[in-house]
């Protein structure tokens, strides 16, 4: 657990320490097959196709437009007709295109995305448990699906997004300068300025997207953390230190998504000023070149209404689609940042395992010997656990390890089953003494099983809990063994799920169905660490002599701080700081080793105390700790209360699965409360409610939004009279007329109508401009503030909700 909320998360710290390789783009197709190429190809030239699309439609908009300037009706109606069937069919094609584009897309990215997720996870489960002792493994689950999500965004539509937004701006340009270039050159000059917004509008998405992401990899971190130790918190009168907390975690995060919420205002407020200014300048200059077009001696390129549409239109299309490629480009350089993490995690499981699977062993006889081991876990490579310690452990016997807590009695175990590389010495096995580092890791361990003081149950069946030690169990297997572990009492409840980390039973009995599960397993090797702690002392010993009995061939290594249930081994160990400090029998050991004689006195003391590891009025003594030892305590590995008797929170493995529930079962009471079933407009009600003291954001914001909607309908009214006076006062009409002052009226009329039009565009364009950056801000306030009150009262309903729910 993170003592702090602004503590480094140490997931970063592993990143920056491994040198990662660079990913080209093309490298994120690495999982797809020769059928994917195929639908990539086919959506692609659909993309290319659906973006050639708008010029074509601004042709033939541009000629419906001249097709009214006809005097002859007839001619008006066949030309109107024609454009209109053509319009018809090219939204025909389109609509096909699109639909093959997309469908075909989404075929291939799935695809890839299933076999990428699926070799990820593949690769984690390889992983090193050093990698593990070296990141924040709450945070892993949230991590990995921001980067799986990342990669599949970049391999999907943004792909088609981006191929049909170049071949829009390609061929818009093209059609627009061959059609005018002069006209179209003018409205390209706003094009840098545009350029720049729609970067600013990138940059500040992106960086209040990271915000966003990094407040829900801290928040759910802490989360499951304290969900998961809930009767700890409970115990010590946490609830209030934790809430605070996290309601710090998120509120700081807040802030600077707030900010950029408001730099992204600006900038897409920016965006939509310059796009109205672009039409101002436009239409304006539009005037210009039809003036000058009437004059008798006039003998430039002709501009008439439809063309003058066609320019503006492919043209500003060209443009916008500019803007689209932008998030386009960030959204790959995204997928590609994510690749380099994912694909090292892959690249070097695969390695990890061609290495784990070098040599080859078939069985466990002979002895294991341990000579001159010294290690360090990777985590803390300053402390040394063993010092240079050597011993052997003989074949079918049973060999205990004791000492304090610390004394490296469970790093045997662990460097045993190759979690960890050794740094000076080896570990030989069998008849040839063949070292540890040079057999098959999956062959090894497939021979040895283990049981610790907290075993591991998934969130499954009893049976299928079981099954783990042997998937070709029968039922009557697994009954007897059930039977001998002494759990009589769970052989008609099989099909029973245990819970998330088995917290539907009792600590006693979580160990004996994990015992259960590794002798089905019939291991040549069983390592028992603190496997009966949670036992009272009759069943311990009962359980453990049938252990020895049935299994007396098996090779058993018993680490145990309760020394009475070590004393008939073949050779017990003696630990301290690291060393062996004496080994032999029981006996031999109260003669000889002072150590294992004041161990033995020590816990005699305290069972005649009636002393535990940890009582619970000894931790209701440290309730007014603070607040730092708190997150100590909470964060350790092992919870030192009876488990046996506390049942823990159940999280159901998921705490986002547990907030929403929160969350469901509160609105569904409210509507309970009301007599009615809860609708959408009632959720947006409590929604508001809760949220009141944003009100004026709201508000603010909705205001704007209506101004926002109404933007293009305005514009729409000024480019049709834009249009209609272009066609009354198009230049062949007013060269016809010969009375010189009737024909100054014309040209003074389509002048007037030119400027008014574009002065009133730019009014529209700073009015535009404020509300677009009104609207975002004020509805990234109220939507950031929501989400914080939400969180807050969900997380404190919790927090202070019984444990037994």
């Amino acid at each position: 657990m993170n003592t702090q909320a602004n503590e480094i998360d140490p997931l970063k710290q592993e990143t920056k320490r491994r040198v990662t390789k660079p990913v080209s783009y093309l490298q994120l197709y690495r999982f797809a097959n020769q059928m994917d190429y195929v639908w990539i190809a086919i959506s692609i030239v659909g993309a290319i196709c659906n973006g050639l699309s708008m010029p074509i439609y601004s042709i033939i908009f541009g000629n419906l437009t001249d097709s009214f300037a006809y005097e002859d009706a007839d001619t008006k109606l066949n030309k109107a007709g024609l454009n209109t069937i053509y319009m018809f069919v090219l939204g025909i094609c389109t609509l096909l295109v699109t639909l093959i584009m997309y469908t075909t897309f989404s075929i291939t990215s799935e695809n890839q995305t299933k076999r990428l997720r699926r070799q990820y996870l593949k690769s984690l489960l390889t992983k090193q448990v050093k990698w593990y002792d070296e990141i924040n493994a709450n945070s892993l689950n949230t991590k990995v699906n921001s980067e799986i999500l990342a990669i599949s965004d970049a391999i999907g539509d943004k792909v088609i997004t981006f191929g049909f937004s170049i071949a829009t701006f390609l061929s818009g340009f093209l059609v627009g300068y061959i059609k005018g270039w002069k006209l179209a050159l003018v409205i390209t000059s706003a094009l840098p300025v545009l350029a720049i917004t729609i970067a600013l509008i990138g940059i500040s998405a992106s960086w209040r997207e990271q915000f966003i992401q990094k407040s829900d990899i801290e928040s759910s971190s802490l989360v499951e953390e304290v969900l998961s130790s809930i009767k700890t918190v409970k115990t010590l009168d946490g609830e209030e230190f934790e809430f605070e907390r996290f309601r710090r975690v998120i509120l700081n995060s807040s802030k600077s998504i707030i900010k950029y919420g408001l730099y992204y205002g600006l900038a897409f407020g920016s965006m939509c000023g310059v796009q109205q200014f672009t039409y101002a300048l436009g239409i304006f200059y539009s005037g210009v070149l039809v003036t000058d077009q009437i004059a008798p001696d006039y003998s430039g390129p002709i501009y008439t209404s439809g063309s003058i549409c066609t320019i503006f239109i492919s043209v500003l299309m060209g443009s916008l689609s500019l803007g689209k490629i932008g998030p386009c480009l960030s959204c790959f350089a995204k997928g590609k940042l994510a690749a380099m993490e994912v694909f090292q995690v892959i690249d070097e499981s695969q390695e990890q395992e061609k290495k784990n699977t070098q040599g080859s062993f078939e069985n466990l006889d002979g002895d294991i010997k341990f000579q001159n081991i010294q290690f360090s876990y990777p985590s803390k490579p300053d402390h040394v656990v063993l010092k240079n310690i050597s011993f052997v452990i003989p074949q079918g016997k049973k060999i205990a390890l004791v000492g304090e807590s610390g004394s490296g009695k469970s790093t045997i175990g662990q460097l045993l089953l190759k979690f960890y590389e050794i740094e000076n010495g080896q570990i030989l096995i069998g008849t040839d003494q063949i070292p540890l580092s040079q057999i098959d890791t999956h062959q090894f361990r497939s021979q040895i099983s283990i049981v610790s003081q907290e075993p591991a149950l998934f969130n499954t069946t009893i049976r299928e809990n079981l099954r783990l030690g042997n998937q070709r169990a029968t039922d009557e297997e697994l009954q007897t063994m059930l039977n001998l572990m002494n759990s009589s009492e769970l052989i008609d409840h099989l099909d029973t799920n245990v819970g998330f980390n088995g917290n539907q039973f009792s600590g006693g009995q979580k160990q004996r169905i994990a015992l259960a599960r590794a002798l089905l397993q019939n291991p040549k090797i069983l390592i028992l660490d603190e496997a009966t702690s949670a036992l009272d002392r009759t069943n311990e010993q009962q359980i453990t002599r049938i252990i020895d009995e049935k299994f007396n061939k098996t090779t058993r290594i018993v680490i145990a701080h309760r020394l009475s249930t070590v004393q008939d081994s073949d050779n017990i160990i003696v630990f301290n700081q690291g060393e062996i400090i004496g080994q032999g029998t029981h006996n031999e050991l109260l003669q000889n080793c002072e150590h294992y004689s004041y161990l033995i006195s020590k816990q005699q003391q305290k069972e005649e105390n009636g002393i535990g590891t940890l009582t619970f009025l000894e931790m209701e003594t440290q309730r007014k700790i603070p607040g730092g030892s708190l997150t100590k305590i909470i964060s350790q590995e092992n919870n030192q209360f009876d488990k046996s008797k506390v049942q823990v929170l159940n999280t159901q493995g998921d705490v986002k699965q547990q907030f929403d529930k929160e969350c469901n079962e509160e609105m569904k009471a409210e509507a309970v409360d009301n007599g009615s079933e809860l609708s959408f407009w009632k959720s947006i009600k409590s929604l508001i409610v809760l949220n009141y003291k944003e009100l004026p954001y709201l508000i603010i914001g909705s205001i704007a939004a209506l101004g926002n909607g109404s933007i293009y309908p305005i514009f729409s009214q000024i480019l049709a009279d834009v249009i209609d006076n272009l066609l009354i006062h198009n230049p062949q009409r007013v060269n016809s007329i010969k009375d010189e002052n009737e024909r100054q009226q014309f040209i003074n009329a389509l002048d007037d109508t030119i400027i008014n039009s574009a002065t009133t565009l730019l009014i529209l364009g700073f009015i535009y401009f404020v509300t677009s950056a009104l609207e975002c801000f004020c509805f990234s306030v109220y939507s950031e503030r929501l989400t914080i009150r939400m969180k807050n009262e969900i997380y404190q309903k919790l927090l202070n909700s019984q444990s037994n729910q």
